[in-house]
């Protein structure tokens, strides 16, 4: 449970980047090999798609980018 617990949070950091401006709905959809497509990143970051409920290949694109990239755009 806790293993998903910080997996929920890193995608939580994602959607404050966006929320930011710190990072483009675009980029991010560059940067996933567009895994994650510009309008589920939209949906996202105005509220209209819960976390939970995003696809579980949405969820490992994100996942994988913060790894790679977060420390970048924080």
């Amino acid at each position: 449970m806790e293993n998903v617990d910080i997996m929920l949070k890193k995608i939580e950091l994602i959607i404050e980047l966006l929320r930011a401006k710190k990072i483009s709905a675009y980029r991010m959809c560059k940067e996933t090999n567009y895994l994650v497509s510009q309008t589920s990143l939209f949906y996202l970051r105005d509220g209209k798609v819960r976390v939970q409920s995003i696809k579980f290949t949405t969820a490992q694109a994100l996942l994988e980018w913060f790894d790679a990239n977060y420390d970048r755009y924080k």
